[in-house]
């Protein structure tokens, strides 16, 4: 969801609409002797908020003027925390200012103003973070934390203001369907556990963290539909949805915990599920993203059983010998034996790229076939799961392992010096702006890359969310037909790596629109990306010691081609220790 807020910057032309605390300096109209200029802030929602389409009469916004240019800190305030409140009945929101000390006023003389606002606004602000407490899931709409810092470099002579919010938080929605007979859903209870509803939002740079590990439980409240109810929740980014789970009562009859799947919340996500509820006791949810105003966010499929049903003993079976299998590093294939009942469906599924499934999905007894790619790198290690597809029958999972191979010579590299060889060719690949020298995390690795080689190390603290490097598009680099971006990762960080490909060339690009973002997130093994609109660093990287591929899809994409234009950024999170080497980036 975007909100749009427009700030008018007008003379006030009624006695007692804004006022300043100082007589000595403006008159009635609004002028004084130093023709100071009050600000009238008002907001329009141009799509709807967590539950309507309006603000709520009463709704408080906090508005930070920064002098331009500069990051928000004491030195550098103009006017902090200004508290501006909508008294409209019909919820177009038209900001005031709470009192006559909360008005923004702009000098004849002043400096430019960057403007930083939030929703909902807090009196007290430490080191410039907003307390979150989301555990009272009643009224959504006054925990739905929003957050701008576009407006730049605006004074007198440029008052329109448009501030653009953006939800921090995440959204949980669960439209729940039942058979006819199971009667109203109206009364349907959900309680959602392991959700930690405590933290903080930065407003430096917007980011959202969770604080604490006290994990409580959230009790969701059904609205109803013309097909069910739809229950909804805000909870805080960063957490993973495998570490939660989900309780039902209907009248009395409950059902057995649904934990998701491995799922990384990020801000600005709305995740999704379609929810059938059956007479058995059985509920079956599955993801949808249709909603347009949130990032929609897959959230996964699950199966569950009525509590006090007990699972058979009979279920997925294979032999002992392939649960643990291992493979030279040239291409190769298996057959697995996968046995079950007759009326057992089940499918198979991993979440290596090196690794692809034949007759992943039967009922009853199977073939499975497990193929591998060729290796052409280090050693490396995934997994196949085979899973029922309904019941409380345990997964089987199959180890894979495949030996070193040796490294393909030939590099489709993206841009001249990418497999950091040649550091002075990667160098004057880069942009105006260089290599980042912010505090001197980013350095050459000439022994430490894949196979010995040289490598780009990330090692230290960033002191912001920086732009480690920007690549140009080269001569004698072909990037159009290409589907793919990928390098080679290995160690460490406490915060993930987002990467940029640029799409329009125009002087100054629009995240989501002149470029798209890819986010690592928390990672271990080797990954396709897949494109975003915004960057997010929250996760953590640990490799184990091992080098893995990330694989960028721009298949949908069309990048940059022409020489000179911007192509490809490396960027990391602010005040996170690093301790990564990457290495070997082509296009494939």
């Amino acid at each position: 969801m975007k909100k749009l807020f427009r700030l008018l910057l007008v003379p006030v032309l009624a006695v007692g609409l804004i006022t300043s605390c100082s007589t000595d300096h403006q008159n009635d109209l609004g002028y004084g002797k130093d023709h100071k200029l009050n600000a009238q802030f008002t907001a329009g929602i141009a799509s709807s908020r967590v539950t309507g389409n309006n603000w709520d009469k009463e709704d408080v916004i906090g508005i930070y003027a920064v002098n331009s240019g500069q990051e928000l800190a004491a030195d550098a305030i103009y006017k902090g925390n200004s508290k501006y409140t909508t008294v409209s009945e019909s919820g177009t929101g038209d900001f005031s200012p709470a009192s006559d000390n909360d008005a923004i006023i702009f000098e004849k003389e002043g400096n430019k103003l960057d403007f930083i606002a939030y929703y909902p606004y807090q009196a007290t602000v430490t080191d410039y973070k907003l307390a979150i407490d989301v555990s009272d899931q009643s009224k959504l709409s006054k925990i739905d934390y929003l957050y701008s810092n576009n407006a730049k470099g605006h004074n007198r002579e440029n008052k329109e203001v448009p501030l653009q919010f953006k939800h921090q938080l995440t959204q949980l929605v669960l439209n729940i369907t039942g058979d006819s007979d199971l009667g109203d859903l109206a009364t349907l209870k959900l309680a959602a556990e392991g959700f930690v509803p405590t933290g903080s939002l930065n407003l430096k740079d917007g980011v959202v963290t969770v604080e604490g590990t006290d994990a409580k439980v959230l009790n969701l409240t059904a609205t109803k539909t013309d097909t069910g109810v739809t229950m909804r929740a805000i909870v805080l980014p960063g957490q993973n949805m495998k570490n939660t789970s989900f309780v039902f009562d209907l009248n009395g009859m409950k059902f057995k915990a649904w934990i998701p799947e491995d799922l990384v919340l990020e801000s600005n996500a709305r995740v999704t599920y379609k929810v059938e509820l059956s007479t058995d006791g059985s509920v079956l949810a599955s993801p949808t993203g249709t909603i347009e105003d949130w990032t929609d966010v897959e959230g996964g499929e699950v199966i569950l059983e009525p509590e006090g049903e007990t699972p058979s003993e009979e279920g997925i079976t294979v032999d002992n010998a392939d649960k643990n299998l291992s493979f030279e590093a040239a291409a190769a294939a298996k057959t697995i034996n996968v046995k079950a009942p007759a009326t057992l469906a089940w499918t198979a599924s991993t979440a290596e790229t090196w690794i692809t499934l034949e007759n992943a999905a039967a009922t009853g007894n199977g073939e499975l076939t497990i193929k591998l790619e060729a290796n052409t790198g280090a050693a490396r290690e995934g997994s196949v799961t085979i899973a029922p597809k309904t019941g409380t029958r345990t997964a089987v999972v199959i180890s894979v392992k495949q030996a070193a191979g040796e490294v393909v010579e030939e590099k489709n590299l993206l841009f001249p010096g990418s497999d950091f060889e040649d550091w002075d060719a990667f160098l004057g690949s880069l942009n105006s702006y260089g290599l980042s020298t912010k505090g001197g995390y980013a350095v050459q690795s000439e022994t430490g890359g894949f196979n010995g080689s040289s490598a780009l190390h990330l090692n230290g603290k960033p002191t912001r969310n920086d732009y480690t490097f920007t690549a140009l598009v080269t001569e004698g680099v072909t990037i159009e037909g290409k589907s793919k971006i990928s390098f080679y990762l290995k160690g460490k960080s406490a915060k993930s790596l987002s990467l940029n490909v640029y799409i329009n060339d125009v002087p100054n690009p629009k995240m989501g629109t002149d470029y798209m973002c890819y986010n690592l997130g928390t990672c271990s093994s080797s990954v396709v990306l897949q494109p975003t609109k915004s960057n997010s660093y929250n996760g953590e990287v640990d490799t184990q010691g091992e080098w893995i591929k990330v694989t960028l899809d721009i298949s949908s994409l069309k990048p940059n081609s022409k020489p000179g234009q911007d192509l490809f950024a490396l960027k990391v999170g602010k005040d996170a220790n690093y301790d990564l080497l990457v290495d070997e980036i082509t296009i494939e």
